[in-house]
């Protein structure tokens, strides 16, 4: 008996190794890899080479091309893959899906560059920065041709993760030979849009000589339907990016890019402890889901005892990071940003808030179909930590900015709580 059930798990096990769902996620490790582990490389390098006020500037330039980012992509690598995933096997559907949605990016990026000249000739903040801001430009015609969506809806992610793995690795050794004091804040620039749009373009070339996809002819009527069909994940795409923007933006628009230096540096750093968790919330998502098929009770009760094993972890881990809060910022950012370790003492928390949130509302409320709720609660800390990125960012600086997202990290738990807690009151009035 034992031999047999030996032999069943040890076939299923190879079943699943085989499986190209399996080799799929795998290969999306390796590409999540390259595109967040392997910059980590050249950061602590840059952050001493730039200094706090040439980090300040890049971030500063990325953080107001980043809105730009998410409108050229408008959700398309949820929407798009989808929609290749369905027509796959189907050359002519998949040919007019492609055309489609480029042609839509595209249009995106005709709008954007208009926008983006005009808001660096009409602030000063902005209009200090143009160079830097208008080598970005790069990127965000790199984003209008990435065909991320399409091999995630085909499933054959590896082809593209080779691409990635290959030239952020170029992109890694050209950084540190090439990059050698603040005067080449331009050079790192161009390096670092020159490598997503290289990528982009060698994975286009892939889809039209081993995929056999090519562009044909679309309506203008096709683009509104890409608009239409996508509006309601543009909307949430965009709300996190805008969050997750806005601070080091408003910093420098009404401070110093020196004060977007620092806090970027240090959001690098709370960072890699939410990376620590995301193979854990990956894992944790669809094994709850189907706790939640049986029950919600189940499910809750599944992510109930989750959580009293993860937050004392990370509760840990930042207790440590902001004890030791001098150590971790002069090995991840250096000398020159010492004097603003104290920011660690309340962003050393934004993790555990952040994973709390993951726990609560992908864990709890996405994974038991209350998706609605859990957009209900998102956009309404989302509003409120904006409006406190502005007025205490105005007042405080650097400071006020850290309040502001500890605040909406707060808000978004109790919103989060509001939602739980009645959808538990209505299932025990169902019982």
């Amino acid at each position: 008996m034992i031999y047999l059930f030996d032999k069943l798990k040890n076939k299923t096990a190879n079943t699943i190794v085989k499986s190209k769902l399996f080799k799929n996620m795998s290969w999306l490790f390796v590409l999540n890899f390259s595109n967040t582990i392997i910059p980590y490389f050249t950061f602590p390098y840059i952050t001493r080479i730039f200094l706090p006020e040439g980090y300040g500037i890049i971030s500063f330039s990325l953080a107001f091309i980043a809105y730009f980012l998410t409108f050229i992509d408008y959700g398309f690598n949820l929407t798009g893959a989808r929609k290749i995933a369905t027509a796959e096997g189907d050359a002519l559907k998949l040919s007019k899906i492609y055309t489609s949605i480029i042609s839509t990016k595209f249009f995106f990026f005709l709008i954007s560059v208009p926008l983006i000249v005009i808001a660096t000739l009409i602030n000063s903040s902005l209009n200090e920065y143009r160079e830097i801001i208008y080598i970005f430009i790069i990127m965000a015609l790199s984003h209008v041709l990435m065909p991320t969506w399409f091999f995630q809806g085909l499933q054959r992610v590896k082809d593209m993760t080779i691409i990635s793995l290959l030239v952020r690795t170029v992109f890694m050794i050209c950084v540190f030979t090439l990059i050698k004091t603040p005067a080449d804040i331009p050079l790192y620039s161009v390096l670092y849009s020159l490598s997503f749009l290289i990528i982009a373009i060698i994975s286009m070339i892939i889809i039209r000589k081993n995929i056999k996809i090519k562009f044909c002819m679309i309506d203008f009527k096709d683009i509104i339907y890409m608009i239409k069909d996508g509006f309601f994940v543009f909307i949430s795409t965009a709300v996190i990016t805008i969050m997750s923007s806005t601070g080091i933006f408003v910093l420098g628009l009404f401070h110093t890019t020196e004060f977007s230096g620092y806090y970027s540096g240090i959001g690098k750093i709370n960072q890699v402890i939410t990376m620590m968790y995301y193979p854990i919330g990956q894992a944790l998502y669809p094994y709850n889901s189907k706790k939640y098929e049986v029950s919600f009770k189940k499910g809750y009760s599944s992510v109930v005892r989750i959580t009293k094993i993860v937050i004392p972890v990370f509760v840990s881990i930042s207790l440590i990071v902001v004890l030791f809060r001098k150590i971790v910022v002069w090995l991840a950012l250096g000398d020159n940003y010492l004097n603003m370790s104290n920011l660690l003492i309340i962003m050393a928390f934004l993790p555990l808030l952040s994973i709390m949130s993951n726990l609560m509302g992908t864990q709890i409320l996405v994974a038991s179909g209350h998706t609605k709720e859990y957009s209900k609660a998102f956009l309404r800390s989302s509003l409120i930590v904006i409006f406190f990125y502005f007025v205490l960012g105005f007042f405080f600086a650097i400071w006020g900015i850290a309040i502001a997202a500890f605040i909406g990290g707060i808000f978004n738990l109790i919103f989060l709580h509001i939602e739980i807690k009645r959808i538990l009151k209505e299932k025990v009035s169902i019982i």
